[in-house]
C-alpha cells in the first residue's frame, strides 16, 4: 500500500465520520457493499473514477478535495526525502575526509612509533568508513531511482526541479562517470593529506 492509499482511506473515514454515518450508510449512497468501504478505508483497496466522483457527491466536495491529502502527502514524502538527500551527500562527503584524514594519522602513529595514537586512529578510520559507506549506499539507490549523477542534478532534484541532464558537465561526467568517480576520490585523499600535513606543521 502506498501513501496515497493510505492518505485517501483516512479521507474516506473522515469525511463519513464528519456525516455522521455509517459505512453500511455510505455504501448505499454510492452503491457498493459495506466491504467495499471498509476495504477503502483500511487501504486494501482504491477506489475507481466512479467510485471517487461517486465519493465526493455524498460529501459534498470536490475530487480535487478528496484527493488533495493525497497530493500534499506525496509532496511532503518527496520533500522529506529531498532534504535527507542533500544531508546524506553532505555527511558522506564529509565523513569520507575525515576516514581518509585519520587513515593518515595512523599511518604517521605507526611510523613514530606510537602504537595507540595508531589504533585508536584506526579505530576512529574503520567507524567513520563503515558509516560513510553506509550512506554512500543510500545516496546512490536514491540517484540511481531518481537518474541523477552530479551535484548539481542533486541541488535542482532537491529544489523540486527537473534536473538538465544535457548540460555540459552533467553530458560530461555521465559520459566519463569512472573518472569523476575516482576523480573525486583522489581530491579526498589530497584534502586529508593536505589538513594532516598542515596540522603536523602547527603541532
Amino acid at each position: 500500500m502506498d501513501a496515497t492509499e493510505m492518505e485517501l482511506a483516512g479521507q474516506i473515514k473522515k469525511h463519513r465520520q464528519a456525516l455522521g454515518i455509517s459505512q453500511e450508510a455510505l455504501a448505499e449512497k454510492i452503491y457498493v457493499s459495506r466491504q467495499t468501504i471498509s476495504n477503502w478505508e483500511t487501504g486494501r483497496t482504491y477506489p475507481d473514477v466512479q467510485s471517487l466522483l461517486l465519493l465526493s457527491v455524498a460529501f459534498d466536495i470536490s475530487i480535487d478535495e478528496l484527493i488533495k491529502g493525497d497530493m500534499e502527502t506525496m509532496e511532503e514524502s518527496v520533500r522529506k526525502a529531498d532534504h535527507s538527500l542533500i544531508w546524506m551527500y553532505a555527511a558522506e562527503m564529509l565523513l569520507t575526509v575525515i576516514a581518509i584524514v585519520t587513515l593518515f594519522f595512523a599511518l604517521d602513529s605507526f611510523f613514530d612509533k606510537n602504537t595507540a595514537s595508531g589504533l585508536a586512529c584506526l579505530l576512529v578510520f574503520a567507524a567513520t568508513f563503515a558509516t560513510a559507506l553506509g550512506l554512500s549506499f543510500a545516496v546512490k539507490k536514491t540517484k540511481v531511482r531518481n537518474n541523477i549523477l552530479t551535484y548539481q542534478e542533486i541541488l535542482a532534484f532537491c529544489a523540486g526541479e527537473e534536473p538538465n541532464r544535457t548540460s555540459r558537465y552533467n553530458a560530461f561526467v555521465r559520459k566519463h562517470k569512472s573518472a569523476h568517480d575516482m576523480l573525486l576520490v583522489m581530491l579526498s585523499a589530497i584534502c586529508g593529506a593536505a589538513f594532516v600535513v598542515v596540522l603536523r606543521f602547527i603541532f
